[in-house]
């Protein structure tokens, strides 16, 4: 049995990027000099065509079902599962074309929907066909070759992207170098421009995840429940994420962080190593592990969300085990708990567990509070949304999690109006960057400034992150802090 290698994406839609190596890199035969620059000389995206995404199916029969009703469909496979020693994929997405026709849609919708009833579809785009392009590979000694289809480049030293964006989008957004083994690919987007990252073995990723994700120093037993988690995470996703691109992940928050050999510590080696091949299952099946870095003390249900993320290990409970159930779903409810910050009410609380370093920093993100004009919040809104409903009069929750982070909300301008959901959109529509999370109460100031008091960071499903290192620094092991953020799971050495 051959354990698939991981194909993901460091950098994407760029006109040019910079790689250098102690040793000559080697593209083919071509051998270039210490530092390569690779230049988009012309790209031509690929025509997107809608489609109707429905999950998730167990077997292929669906396929037949939906021809004998007259209409054709695809089939997506979705993560990996083992079987008899071979990789099989875990379920299926069903793919149907959106047509040009409203009416032949409504009449497809309408078919689907008795043949479907329990699923409601989301519309995605792919790519109608490859994306073409040419670039320029130069190195410091004039050395010039021309490409135009995606190349793989090896060296016998580490291989570093240089000036490579990291936590894009959001309010720790950086550039840093960092290193990469061999081989390192350059490719074309769907979007015509460059893509590049590392095709690396799956539990050398795995490894890198784990410190990339968080600090290597926190706490080993964490650190193993955190690459459990990623590994299940991984095998029931695979193929999910980024359809139609020439990668299976991004090393991005959208997936999971991944930097490669800069973040790799003995540390993250050896929770990799301890825990090799261990998956949480469900029923029999791999779990979709998801995790942020803080609840803020209550977890959020996937279907929340996501689509197609209703499992019941992805549930509302509560971070502190053994704590009474608390939902925050009402305003009122929300607004008390968030205003109490006693480390006694959950474990990602300050001051819960001797967090030390990083990790007693990352646990101060319990609470927070942001604070924005009225006319610049009406300027973000129009710059991300498209949506112009000038300064700023009210921000108005529609649907509270259990959690108590906003599900969907109102925001009712000057000239007009709109609704944001799900929460992710919500916290990036009412940032210059990212809110921490959608959960927050708002507070309309005199000044025209609207102050945000939040709890948590990210999205809040599954494992919270300060909340199972803490659970570690107080003593827990791995098999508890997973049992406890994904409860009715078990655990499993399937490799």
């Amino acid at each position: 049995m051959i354990l698939p290698r991981v194909k993901v994406a460091l950098i994407s839609g760029a006109d040019q990027l910079v790689l250098r190596s102690a040793s000559p890199l080697r593209i083919d035969q071509r051998h270039f000099d210490g530092q390569i620059k690779l230049i988009l000389e012309k790209g031509s995206p690929a025509p997107m065509e809608k489609w109707f995404w429905y999950g998730n199916f167990q077997d292929d029969n669906i396929r037949e079902k939906l021809q004998q009703a007259g209409i054709s469909a695809n089939l997506w496979p979705i993560g990996l599962t083992l079987a008899q020693q071979e990789w099989q994929p875990r379920h299926y997405r069903l793919l149907v074309k959106v047509d040009l026709s409203r009416q032949t849609n409504n009449q497809k919708l309408s078919q689907l929907k008795q043949l479907l009833p329990y699923i409601k579809p989301v519309i995605i785009e792919l790519p109608a066909r490859k994306p073409e392009g040419s670039f320029r590979c130069t190195d410091p000694s004039g050395q010039t070759q021309a490409y135009s289809s995606q190349i793989e480049i090896q060296s016998d030293s580490p291989i570093e992207l240089v000036e490579a964006p990291v936590g894009k989008g959001f309010h720790w957004e950086n550039s840093e170098t960092l290193q990469f083994g061999s081989p390192f690919w350059v490719a074309f987007g769907s979007d015509g421009k460059l893509c590049a990252g590392a095709d690396v073995a799956l539990e050398d990723y795995l490894a890198s995840v784990n410190s990339s994700e968080m600090p290597a120093d926190s706490p080993l037993e964490f650190l193993k429940a955190q690459v459990v988690a990623a590994r299940s995470w991984l095998l029931a996703n695979w193929g999910s994420h980024h359809p139609g691109e020439p990668y299976i992940i991004c090393g991005g928050d959208h997936c999971q962080c991944y930097y490669g050999l800069s973040r790799l510590q003995e540390a993250s080696r050896r929770a990799a190593g301890e825990t090799e091949g261990e998956v949480l299952l469900h029923q029999g099946s791999i779990c979709d592990a998801r995790y942020a870095k803080s609840c803020g003390g209550v977890t959020e249900p996937g279907e929340n969300v996501w689509a197609f993320v209703d499992e019941p290990y992805l549930t509302h409970l509560r971070d502190l085990p053994d704590a009474p159930a608390l939902d925050l779903s009402q305003e009122d409810q929300f607004r008390q708990f968030q205003n109490r910050s006693a480390a006694s009410d959950a474990c990602c609380a300050p001051g819960y567990a001797p967090l030390v370093g990083k990790l007693a920093e990352l646990a101060k993100l319990y609470r927070w509070v942001e604070s924005i004009s009225d006319d610049e919040l009406g300027e973000i809104i129009n710059r991300k949304t498209g949506h112009m409903i000038g300064r700023v009069r009210e921000i108005l929750p529609v649907h509270r999690g259990p959690s108590g982070r906003l599900i969907e909300i109102l925001v009712i301008g000057a000239e007009g109006k709109i609704s944001l959901t799900p929460e992710l959109t919500i916290r990036y529509a009412l940032s210059p960057t990212h809110l921490p999370s959608s959960a927050f109460w708002v507070e309309r100031q005199t000044d025209g400034f609207f102050t945000l008091n939040g709890l948590g960071w990210g999205h809040g499903v599954g494992m919270c992150q300060i909340g199972a290192a803490a659970l570690a620094a107080q003593g827990g092991d791995y098999l508890h802090i997973l049992q406890h953020y994904f409860p009715g799971t078990s655990l499993q050495k399937i490799y």
